[in-house]
């Protein structure tokens, strides 16, 4: 005789099983969206990874549906619209090779060489090739786990001079060559206005930091 818990864990792992059927897309229609995400990229489509999210109910849709994409994928989002059926948020990535932290890092470190290697993995959003020497020397803006991806955006320029620290500003033009030192009002990055005092008249100067303790020379009120 069946037991009555018996029937509960069976209707359970039948509810479980519908769940997972409704998840799974047919293997075309999958291949489908990849080769759809594909060419708005302009990659192949062995390198796509696609997924359909939970709960969407995919099973009873036909190998030959036809796909409509919207969007340009920005961090991997699409909506997908399938034989004129509702259409469906699907997120897409690209399998490559990423940057990653060798140990975990707290907000402010500073890159180093020695602090990344090469990791193979899905990355969400289009492609977006990114050389080492545009890492080495940033700053972190937010703390990072061993093995995780650094993403241009969670990263800032280093400091290149600290209020009270000097600064040389420099200005170039024609026969034209100034070089005043001057010191630092507060902290500038790289790229940065730095506001700064003439060391020697006491005037106010302001330049944008072209290096560690260096910017070039701007007019009061300019920021080119």
């Amino acid at each position: 005789m069946t037991s009555f818990v018996d029937l509960i864990l069976l209707a359970t792992a039948l509810a479980a099983q519908r769940d997972t059927t409704r998840g799974l897309p047919p293997a075309r229609l999958d291949a489908g969206l990849r080769t759809a995400v594909a060419t708005v990229w302009g990659v192949e489509p062995g390198r796509v990874r696609v997924d359909w999210g939970r709960g969407m109910r995919l099973n009873g849709l036909p190998d030959s549906a036809a796909i409509a994409l919207t969007g340009r994928g920005d961090r991997g989002w699409f909506v997908a619209s399938l034989n004129g059926a509702r259409p469906l948020t699907v997120r897409a990535g690209i399998m490559k090779t990423v940057w990653v932290t060798r140990r975990a890092l707290r907000a402010g470190a500073t890159l180093g060489a020695g602090e990344l290697t090469l990791d193979e993995r899905v990355v969400w959003g289009p492609p977006v090739e990114i050389l080492r020497e545009s890492l080495i020397g940033r700053e972190l803006r937010r703390d990072i786990v061993a093995g995780g991806e650094v993403e241009p955006a969670a990263l800032a320029q280093p400091v290149a001079v600290r209020a009270g620290e000097p600064v040389w500003l420099v200005y170039a033009k024609g026969a034209v060559n100034l070089r005043v030192e001057a010191i630092a009002n507060g902290p500038a990055r790289l790229g940065e206005i730095v506001r700064a005092t003439d060391r020697r008249r006491g005037v106010a100067l302001q330049g944008i930091m072209t290096g560690p303790g260096t910017a070039r020379l701007v007019e009061t009120g300019r920021t080119r």
